[in-house]
């Protein structure tokens, strides 16, 4: 079901879907469809998670099947134009394992795309997760993120990924498409050879005491590389917490400089 923040959002949604005037009152959503085809979920402020297929050709484009992924948080506006996303830009954020995307590692870098006019598609992974072995994790987050990714503009589309979610560096390089990668597993062979090969700008961010995080792999890779002196896994500090504050600063300014400078910097039209 689409699962909106409150039952009486999902109230509003259900009742203008299927024609329930005896819901929730007002109501929150308008269905229309797109010039490809697809039904698609005009403007409101809203954020909807898609937990099944049960509403699909509600939100999805027939051209790209964007939206259809189980898990995938988006913003309830028009999702896809001739197979592509409505807006100019777009930042689609990979978590970790556990936490979601809004940690503080993700929302600031994500909140800085959002500043220079990106719309944010924030994967959840499923449950499964928890099952997966580490030797498929490659092949499971790239079966995840593979329809998020379909069709977008390498131009205006930004990853934005931690952990887990860096195991998605070789579809991303394939693709073609720009990345900040907050502390990646730089200790799997296969995400450093995805990265590898990767045309498009990419930034990396680590910390000295994360176990998985190597400085000398990270500046083979790319010449965009932050390293957080005494971060861990989370960027976190062991002493005072203003200074695991201060980490995640040195994240959000080094984001802004590489996108002004390097993935986006010409203003928006």
């Amino acid at each position: 079901m689409i699962r909106v923040r409150d039952t009486a959002q999902q109230a509003a949604l259900e009742a203008r879907q299927f024609g329930d005037d005896d819901s929730s009152g007002q109501l929150i959503f308008d269905v229309g469809m797109t010039e490809c085809g697809a039904m698609i979920i005009h403007e409101q402020p809203t954020m909807i998670r898609i937990d099944s297929d049960r509403y699909d050709d509600l939100v999805r484009c027939q051209a790209c099947d964007r939206g259809s992924q189980v898990g995938l948080e988006v913003a309830a506006r028009p999702l896809c134009h001739h197979g592509r996303m409505a807006d100019a830009r777009t930042v689609v954020i990979l978590p970790g394992r556990t936490f979601g995307a809004y940690v503080p590692q993700l929302f600031f870098p994500m909140f800085a795309a959002m500043r220079r006019g990106a719309e944010p598609v924030a994967v959840t992974w499923p449950a499964e997760v928890d099952g997966v072995p580490p030797a498929r994790f490659s092949s499971w987050v790239a079966a995840q993120v593979s329809p998020v990714l379909r069709g977008c503009d390498p131009t205006t589309t930004l990853v934005i990924g931690k952990s887990l979610g860096s195991y998605a560096g070789g579809l991303t390089a394939d693709l073609g498409i720009p990345a900040i990668w907050v502390t990646p597993v730089l200790t799997s062979d296969e995400i450093v050879a995805g990265l590898r090969r990767s045309t498009a700008p990419f930034m990396l961010v680590g910390g000295t005491a994360d176990p998985v995080w190597n400085s000398s792999v990270a500046r083979e890779l790319t010449r965009h590389v932050v390293v957080v002196d005494g971060g861990d896994h989370g960027l976190f500090d062991p002493g005072p917490l203003a200074r695991s504050a201060r980490n995640v600063g040195v994240l959000a300014d080094a984001c802004e400089r590489f996108l002004d400078e390097v993935v986006w910097p010409d203003p928006l039209p």
